[in-house]
């Protein structure tokens, strides 16, 4: 009797080491460009240049623009909260919280107590969006929301859930289904 053909084993991919390559390669674009321009800057320098090349290298421009994008998100709680949420409002005590994170995702923390003030995000940033960055960064980590009421923890999981299935979480964490 023949053996059954094994399936092939998919190619991993390290996404955090294409994001870190992206910004990089982002970085070099620009130091190409002729140093540290801001973006109408380097608009002004693509309009001047003759039509044939202006159009290849607007592409370009554009296409590492948003991958640099999905880098930063895929890599920083904190661009990872902008694009997902691009109309919170801002405060202090978010990029306190995006640290807090930042050290709960890299194992220097393990308990965090949030004391803030009602109405002011701490339930879409605990309980939202930091656990869907969470599980798009480190898939193969459990990750628990618990809260003194069932429905609450179901609301949750349910928001994360549909936020997992959207295009702007698939262009940052392409890896998570």
């Amino acid at each position: 009797m023949a053996r059954p053909k094994r399936e092939p084993v998919p190619v991993f991919v390290d996404e955090d080491a294409k994001a870190r390559e992206d910004i990089a390669e982002f970085h070099r674009m620009r130091e190409l460009m002729g140093g540290k321009f801001t973006d109408v800057e380097i608009r002004q320098k693509i309009e001047a240049m003759p039509p044939e090349t202006r159009q290849k290298v607007a592409q370009m421009v554009a296409t590492l623009t948003k991958r640099f994008g999905v880098a930063k998100a895929r890599l920083d709680f904190a661009e990872f909260a902008k694009r997902i949420d691009p109309d919170r409002l801002p405060g202090r005590h978010f990029s306190i919280l995006e640290n807090a994170f930042h050290r709960i995702a890299e194992g220097e923390a393990v308990r965090l107590i949030i004391n803030i003030a009602p109405r002011r995000g701490k339930s879409e940033y605990s309980s939202y969006l930091f656990p869907a960055w969470f599980i798009g960064r480190f898939p193969k980590k459990k990750l628990m929301c618990i809260t003194n009421v069932k429905t609450l923890a179901a609301d949750f999981g349910a928001k994360i859930r549909n936020l997992l299935d959207t295009p702007e979480y698939q262009e940052v964490f392409p890896s998570v289904r």
